[in-house]
């Protein structure tokens, strides 16, 4: 709509104090889960009974209920396998070194609903990785400004300069002695002596740079050589730091508005007032980082059928979800003197990482040139996450429960739903229940397939899901295979005892980019009907081609990508997913079951893995008097 035309709308509407809002009254909930503050080893159960969410005078605004998962996460430098965690340098904050990726949504692995017994979505893994690649395409700009931080996003998406891959060419040479986690080499030392920057695979984790800018590269050298990940470092920032350090003057010292003190002036606010407000926050407890956050996701951005329900009167519910959380996964790190160029080279392996799809937590690579922040004697720096409190796990004889003072539990102690109960005016309560006696909603589910060790240059083709109906589209994810991630033998072999793990097992990687891997002569084939005339190169303007109009918020007049939060300069460096919409077909041929294949060539120089998403439509009837569904 042309903006004269949205004047003159605007100004022929008819206005008045009654129709400015249909509400009378608004009041939010919540809904503990039921799992009696008992969280199991990751993939982490957690369950939530919503059969109370009942009010005879008000409707349930079910597209805004949103969870809030209570975390705490945890790290440690070590010498070697021995369960003491070694002295952290004084004054130096440490705030930076670990933190959650781009999207508390990574937390969720699978999630499934049920309404009066009928399951809506069922559980399908990776879940994080389909709604990140969604609402990555999808958001704008605003979005991220209004949302980022609640949601896990931070300031701005995560900067596609400090991108690396570090893979075998890199490696092999460099770490040459020892079987991991004991391994040696050069590119296990220290940046001022020509050690590695950031983690062995695909990395992203390198957080400072020498002279502050918004994460470019700030000398003349290799291309992005000196750039760095100014998103982790957003995300990071937000968790308030509460160690003691001593007070000092000058434009490197502390703002002293966060702290230990209470009562001597230093600062404003201690630990303990920040747990009563769910405030997230940093402490350092016997040497052990310790994290505690409170990660936010609102329903609706990870289950469509929530986004289209209706306000009703019941909502007698069922959620399951698996989190990637109570695991742990360590790396090991560099020993030497700091100078102008160092920054923290890392190493792990597969056989060390109990995150079994997806690993939420980044280990940051940090640049300093002021403060030696590894210890002497270190060797190893190892983390874990868990829902609400610390528990026994333990990895290469490092257990966070036993490992020096007790660290405290979240403030919240279980998970939550809160939901928002809303008095309609009597003018349209009983208006809206009569009309909405049969409503009808239609929602994206989708379902889950994967492909691994796709050869270089090859050809794939292969049936991707049988018999579906009301076929949306296909989402296509290349990520660099599980099989050779991470390895450092020449050739892609096993050497050193470092074994290959996944871009998304990854403590090095940020949720986000996948690396630039091409697929050429692309297409989908819908019932032996090819949805693409011509196959794909797939280049930027085909993925705006294809995206153009998914689920905008600027309605279907809107042309062009309008909103999402990478362009063209992100897509070519180092973000590859792909999309075809097969939403446009006869109403005989989306009702009828067809079987879903993808064709594509393998354009870059490692094996990949393929992770494919079908989407499909679902149709239900909701009764909003009584929440019944069919």
């Amino acid at each position: 709509m042309s903006s004269d035309n949205f004047q003159f709308a605007k100004s022929n509407e008819s206005q008045s104090v009654e129709r400015e809002t249909p509400f009378m009254d608004e009041q939010w909930n919540f809904v503990n889960d039921i799992n009696s503050g008992v969280y199991s080893s990751g993939p982490t159960l957690v369950q939530f009974d919503l059969s109370s969410i009942f009010n005879s005078d008000r409707l349930c605004d079910v597209s805004r209920c949103y969870t809030i998962i209570p975390v705490v996460y945890t790290a440690a430098y070590t010498a070697g396998a021995t369960n003491t965690a070694l002295a952290l340098a004084a004054n130096v904050s440490y705030f930076q070194q670990c933190g959650l990726k781009f999207n508390y949504a990574n937390l969720i692995n699978q999630i499934e609903i049920s309404v009066n017994g009928k399951v809506l979505d069922q559980m399908q893994p990776f879940t994080n990785v389909y709604e990140n690649i969604r609402m990555i395409s999808t958001m704008s700009v605003d979005d991220l400004q209004a949302y980022g931080f609640s949601w896990g996003m931070g300031k701005c998406v995560d900067n596609v300069e400090s991108l690396r891959y570090n893979g075998p060419g890199v490696l092999s040479g460099t770490v040459t002695g020892g079987v991991y986690p004991a391994t040696t080499g050069t590119w296990l030392q220290a940046g001022a002596t020509n050690g590695g920057v950031g983690g062995n695979g695909l990395s992203n984790c390198g957080i400072y740079s020498a002279n502050s800018n918004d994460g470019d590269q700030t000398v003349v050298g290799y291309q992005n050589g000196s750039s760095y990940n100014i998103g982790a470092y957003y995300r990071c920032n937000r968790l308030n730091d509460y160690t003691s350090i001593a007070f000092a003057v000058g434009p490197n010292g502390p703002t002293n508005l966060f702290g230990p003190n209470t009562t001597n002036g230093t600062n404003l606010q201690n630990i303990t007032q920040a747990g009563t407000e769910f405030r997230p926050t940093f402490q350092i407890i016997s040497n052990v980082m310790v994290w505690t956050d409170y990660c936010l996701i609102p329903l609706a951005n990870v289950l469509d059928s929530i986004k289209q329900f209706p306000l009703t009167k019941r909502f007698d519910a069922t959620i399951r979800m698996y989190l990637n959380t109570n695991s742990m996964v360590n790396c090991q790190v560099a020993t030497g003197a700091i100078g102008a160029t160092n920054s923290q080279s890392l190493l792990s392996s597969g056989s060390y990482n109990t995150f079994q799809n997806t690993c939420p937590l980044m280990i940051n690579s940090v640049y300093s040139t002021t403060a030696n922040t590894i210890p002497a004697t270190a060797t190893l720096l190892t983390a874990g996450l868990y829902v609400g409190r610390v528990t026994s796990l333990t990895l290469n004889g490092i257990n966070f429960t036993t490992i020096g003072a007790a660290i405290p539990s979240s403030s919240m102690p279980a998970c939550r739903i809160y939901y928002p109960l809303v008095q309609l005016k009597p003018n349209l309560r009983s208006l809206y229940i009569s009309e909405n006696r049969n409503k009808k909603i239609v929602y994206t589910s989708f379902l889950y397939n994967q492909f691994n060790a796709i050869s270089v240059g090859s050809t794939f083709s292969q049936l991707v899901q049988s018999g579906l109906q009301n076929i949306r589209g296909v989402w296509i994810i290349p990520v660099i295979s599980s099989s050779i991630n991470g390895l450092t033998g020449a050739g892609f072999t096993t050497a050193n005892g470092v074994t290959a793990f996944s871009t998304f097992q990854s403590p090095f990687t940020d949720g986000i980019y996948n690396g630039p891997l091409g697929l050429t002569n692309l297409n989908v084939t819908i019932a032996g009907v090819n949805k693409v005339q011509n196959a794909y190169i797939t280049d930027y303007e085909n993925w705006v081609q294809q995206i153009s109009r998914y689920e905008k918020p600027l309605g279907a007049s809107a042309v062009g990508m309008s909103v999402g939060l990478l362009g063209q300069y992100q897509f070519e460096q180092g973000f590859r997913a792909y999309y075809i919409d097969c939403s446009r077909d006869s109403p005989a041929s989306q009702m009828s079951p067809r079987n879903v294949n993808i064709t594509f060539q393998n354009n870059s120089l490692v094996s990949i893995d393929v992770l494919t998403f079908c989407e499909v439509y679902k149709e239900i009837v909701i009764d909003v008097e009584n929440g019944l569904v069919r």
